[in-house]
């Protein structure tokens, strides 16, 4: 069975007053943890998750046990249909918190819940905290930025508003002078189109269709509803809201600002990305214990947040809170970030150990210890192999409710690193997650002489702005991995209940400098979440080096399958080893007298189409009559919010058409029709009028189709 734990997480802030093992603390600390009833959550098998979301119970069993229970969903069911896809595959659908006023003994109803054959696993939240206090006033600093050799970086690269940094902490003080201007207002809520979140935009509608309600400047996930001995009186608890703001705690604004403060603008302190864009998440709030406010979190929000922030166009998200407790659900949240593309920073924690602390030490995440001046380890700074980089995290200056302090912490490193990342994606908007991270670490200074009693256990170094983005200044060359585009023939893709079959058109792109071999084959996940495959398409495939393949395919289904909706995937690499790239399209079986057995081998699913030989890269073999060297580049950005653009290359006057369809083959929009002379052409298509989803851009030159390319508009 898998351990989830559910940790209210604190705010990686160094105290600086007082000792954590002082103790009036230790009597604040255990009174909290003996009035703040933890959560309990579960893991639902497919079939039980989805009765639950259709509003039945999971068994009689369960409700047996929790008769008048509440299973409130963990995440949020993506309005995009590709990630809904990729949302069910990580089984993100099968989360739930227990809702039950009657809870009296939450650790015994985790040992009751746990052996029913609905669930997978039970467990409880736990409670960590830490005290939130400044370092002292003083002159601005911006050492942090000097060390990470910032200011140089600045002379090839400012950072570019195109790019979204998440912060996801306590919440942040938009209308502050030094932000206001760098915090991402939501398009699709903005009514009057003014770019500010005033009340005339605050209409109670989910304009944008995205699952929340006027979400202007992110959104608050706060759930707690802790008891009013602790409860601070400008706290904004659950339930939760469109409102990232007051920051009671001050800290959300504090590494927004190090993110993404407005820079050059003659008011307060500079960031290292300087003007990228802020979406600000609010999942931590405040706790009042005497005098003392703590910071403190839930997984469960955090969690939820990450997936809104993936959702919702973000490209990197810096996390400073943390605990020490593994829960699979955060570590799902986290792959399907990175399953969109999006780069995830988190705070290593400021214990002074190398014992791992989470989310930072979660699969797929970059673990930021902090320094101090001369490169030299924070003396609170957690530290082991599992910590990836360090970056500057003493006296650091930054915006806070009412203006500028400095604080201490791994709190303030993260969003130091994050912020090199935004450089480098600012330079490079089409670089591969993984390659940002390579950039992001190779650039790293070691100091591994300067710390010789933690030599391998600070990653990669501390991060370098200058030479992490000279990497990535230089032409970009691709992780040498074929690219792969999957579109339909036709759309929708719709089987008749006695079985059918359908046709997609296959792009294959080595833009490495290298030869690749590669193995294809497909995987379908069927409407319970169950897999069918792998089962191999084609072998040994190759492809010239700056290579481009098109083939178009058909895949046969079989009529005993049960209705519903179906991902199809289609994947490179080495078959029944490592997985290069792969893309999947959606397909829907009409209902039907489906067998109930859906365990058939692979000659139920014949596959035909993949040519033996490399095939030419257009349509036909009439291919003469179209001129040679035209070139269409990707659309950028791509997902988009609103307005997207590609460029396209004539090596002579052609007749060009550029269409783009929705996912039921409607035409909704015209970039291009007629004639257009040789050289470069720029076509932005503006979507604002449209919804959330997945479209189709068919280029076509001289009545010949010769690109599509998938696009997905969030709002």
């Amino acid at each position: 069975m898998k351990r989830t734990a559910l940790v209210v997480a604190a705010l990686l802030l160094a105290a600086s007053a007082f000792s954590m093992h002082d103790p009036a603390m230790d009597r604040a600390l255990a009174a909290v943890e003996a009035n703040l009833t933890p959560r309990v959550v579960v893991e639902l098998t497919s079939e039980s998750a989805g009765a639950v979301r259709s509003g039945s119970v999971p068994s009689a069993s369960f409700e047996s046990i929790l008769p008048n229970a509440v299973l409130e969903p963990l995440f949020h069911v993506p309005p995009n249909p590709e990630h809904e896809l990729i949302w069910r595959n990580l089984g993100l659908d099968r989360w739930f918190t227990v809702a039950e006023p009657a809870i009296t003994n939450p650790s015994a109803l985790v040992a009751e819940l746990s052996p029913l054959p609905d669930v997978l696993s039970a467990d409880l939240s736990h409670f960590q905290v830490t005290l939130l206090e400044p370092a002292d006033y003083g002159q601005y600093s911006m050492w942090g930025l000097d060390a990470m050799h910032a200011p140089a970086a600045w002379d090839q690269q400012i950072g570019d508003d195109s790019v979204i940094i998440t912060t996801i902490d306590t919440g942040c003080e938009i209308y502050h002078p030094d932000l206001r201007a760098n915090v991402r207002i939501n398009p699709g809520e903005d009514l009057n189109g003014n770019g500010i979140f005033d009340p005339t935009d605050v209409n109670g509608i989910d304009d944008d269709n995205n699952g929340y309600v006027d979400d202007l400047a992110g959104w608050d996930f706060v759930s707690a509803n802790p008891p009013g001995l602790f409860r601070h009186p400008q706290e904004d608890y659950a339930p939760r809201d469109n409102r990232v703001f007051p920051d009671i705690v001050g800290h959300g604004t504090h590494v927004s600002g190090t993110t993404a403060s407005v820079t050059n603008n003659a008011v307060g302190l500079p960031s290292a990305s300087w003007n990228v864009t802020n979406m600000p998440l609010r999942a931590g709030y405040a706790l009042r214990i005497l005098f003392i406010v703590l910071g403190v979190g839930d997984e469960i929000d955090f969690a939820a947040a990450i997936q809104y922030a993936a959702d919702n166009g973000s490209d990197i998200i810096s996390i400073s809170f943390g605990g020490t407790s593994y829960s699979d659900f955060y570590q799902d949240a986290v792959d399907y970030a990175r399953a969109l593309g999006v780069a995830v920073f988190a705070a290593a924690g400021n214990s002074s150990t190398d014992a791992p602390s989470y989310p930072a030490a979660l699969d797929g995440v970059l673990a930021v210890a902090a320094t101090q001046p001369g490169d030299i380890k924070a003396s609170f700074s957690n530290y082991g192999t599992w910590v990836d980089l360090a970056a500057p995290g003493v006296n650091i200056w930054s915006t806070v409710p009412g203006g500028y302090q400095a604080y201490d912490g791994t709190s303030m490193a993260s969003p130091n690193a994050a912020a090199v990342a935004a450089l480098i994606l600012s330079h490079n908007p089409e670089i591969t997650l993984e390659d940002l991270e390579t950039y992001v670490l190779e650039g790293c200074d070691n100091i591994d002489d300067i710390n010789p009693n933690y030599a391998g256990l600070l990653g990669a170094g501390r991060a370098n702005a200058e030479a992490s983005l000279a990497l990535a200044a230089q032409d970009y060359d691709p992780s040498p991995v074929a690219n792969l585009d999957v579109v339909p023939l036709t759309s929708p893709l719709i089987i008749p209940p006695g079985g059918g079959s359908f046709g997609y058109r296959v792009t294959v792109s080595n833009s490495s400098g290298v030869q690749q071999v590669f193995d294809a084959w497909m995987t379908v996940m069927f409407p319970d979440g169950m897999l069918f495959g792998p089962s191999l398409v084609a072998e040994q495939v190759s492809a010239d080096a700056g290579e481009t393949m098109m083939y178009t395919l058909t895949q046969a289904v079989p009529g005993f399958i049960p209705p519903g909706n179906y991902r199809y995937t289609l994947s490179l690499g080495e078959f029944g080893g490592d997985e290069d790239e792969s893309d999947a399209i959606a397909f829907a079986k009409s209902a039907g007298a489906g067998a109930a057995d859906v365990q058939g081998d692979a000659a139920k699913w014949p596959h035909a189409g993949w040519p033996a030989a490399a095939p030419a890269s257009a349509e036909s073999s009439d291919e003469a009559s179209l001129p040679s060297g035209f070139t269409v580049g990707r659309f950028h950005p791509n997902p988009f919010n609103e307005a997207t653009s590609v460029a396209m290359t004539l090596p002579e006057s052609a007749e060009l058409q550029v269409r783009v369809y929705d996912r039921l083959g409607r035409d909704v929009a015209r970039l291009a029709g007629g004639a257009f002379p040789r050289g470069r052409h720029r076509f932005v298509w503006n979507a604002a009028e449209l919804s959330s989803g997945l479209y189709f851009v068919r280029s076509e030159i001289n009545g010949r189709a010769i690109d599509i390319q998938k696009l997905v508009l969030t709002k």
